[in-house]
């Protein structure tokens, strides 16, 4: 197997400009009712978004913060895959895994790696530090996608175990993920059970059994999930089943591809109707550009197409995976991933549950202080 190699991102002067100008350049379609979020997207905030990623938001500052931890890429099979590798400040640092999903990126991640990494800079102690492992899901942003072959959570868990134990050398290590970094994790343990030493979610998938006598709590959230599920869910099945259209549609539209990943920033997040509520226009701007100036919208849309081939979109682990697991329970997390704990035991060993004050489905960009404190208590006792 090839070695790692050091990898800094280096996007050119040309496709930046080149991409900003397509935004400047945008034929913008005719404003619905109010211009607020009544119709998905609201026009009016597009128009913020558009005027500052043209003429305020500067990428080399994102690349900076990007490019100042470690990071490779190394060739798995016919899979090249970025990761950093970012070493704890103590001697034999708990390694930990996590994963990012769809919309967000690696860059949800990268404000936690020195909380994690170095918590004596942050008024905690050098022994809680772990060594972090963050990878980009392949067709995400530096990790390429072989060509005519998504994958979708199984063969990425199958990397990841590669990853983590022959490339990098961790025997066992704990690993956190929500939205597909949950799914990811949950195959990891359930396909290299003896490397987990633990499992933190900040998504909890579930299935709602069927002919059952159901309590009132678990038949309120069934009937909830499927009024969400007629409008929230639409994006899953042309993602999984219409890639390529959807890759066309977007690929060379830099602002039809933000207005499909930030009405999702919007909608699955902890905000009082405002999206600026709970992100930063530089927040925003950042994770947009990295789908849009690393040309990978389509291919990260393809996991969605290797979910459905892989396990048919089953979300839960079946039978009862019996990994020690936390779940970190945010108030504004899509529903379908914050069920009754009713549910969550008959799929999962929860030995920590914390139902969080505030935060959404990003947890890691909302609350990234809240989700760092649950994993270093919940994985003191287990790696």
């Amino acid at each position: 197997m090839d070695s790692p190699e050091e990898y800094q991102f280096s996007i050119s002067d040309d496709v930046i400009e080149t991409t900003l100008e397509r935004v400047r350049q945008t034929r913008w379609p005719r404003r619905l009712g109010s211009g607020g979020w009544d119709f998905g997207i609201s026009h009016d905030f597009m128009r913020t978004f558009a005027e500052y990623w043209t003429e305020h938001y500067n990428w080399r500052d994102t690349e900076a913060a990007l490019n100042a931890w470690p990071q490779y890429r190394v060739a798995i099979g016919d899979c090249k895959i970025h990761f950093y590798h970012v070493r704890g400040e103590a001697a034999g640092s708990r390694p930990l895994l996590l994963t990012h999903g769809w919309p967000g990126s690696i860059l949800e991640f990268v404000p936690m790696i020195e909380r994690l990494t170095h918590p004596s800079r942050h008024g905690g102690r050098a022994e809680d530090a772990f060594t972090v492992v963050i990878p980009s899901v392949p067709g995400f942003a530096a990790s390429e996608l072989p060509d005519g072959h998504p994958m979708g959570p199984v063969m990425t868990a199958d990397l990841w175990r590669t990853l983590m134990v022959d490339v990098l050398g961790y025997q066992r290590f704990g690993i956190q993920g929500g939205d597909f970094g949950a799914i990811v994790s949950i195959q990891l343990a359930k396909r290299h059970r003896r490397h987990i030493a633990a499992m933190h979610l900040n998504a909890l998938p579930v299935l709602v059994p069927t002919g059952e006598q159901l309590t009132a709590e678990e038949t309120s959230y069934a009937e909830r999930c499927n009024q969400i599920a007629a409008t929230e869910f639409g994006y899953m099945n042309l993602h999984g089943f219409k890639t390529n259209t959807v890759s066309f549609a977007l690929d060379d539209n830099p602002l039809g591809m933000a207005a499909w990943i930030l009405e999702k920033f919007h909608g699955w997040s902890d905000n009082d109707g405002d999206i600026l509520d709970a992100f930063t226009l530089e927040q925003l701007c950042a994770n947009v550009s990295l789908y849009s100036f690393t040309g990978t919208i389509g291919s990260s849309i393809a996991l969605y197409e290797g979910f459905g081939r892989e396990i048919g979109f089953a979300f839960p682990p079946s039978p009862r995976l019996e990994v020690p697991t936390a779940a970190a329970i945010f108030p504004r997390e899509l529903l379908p991933a914050r069920p009754p704990r009713s549910l969550a035991d008959r799929h999962y060993d929860i030995r920590r549950w914390t139902e969080m004050p505030r935060g959404g489905h990003f947890a890691a960009m909302e609350q990234p202080d809240l989700l760092v404190a649950d994993i270093q208590e919940f994985f003191q006792e287990y790696i």
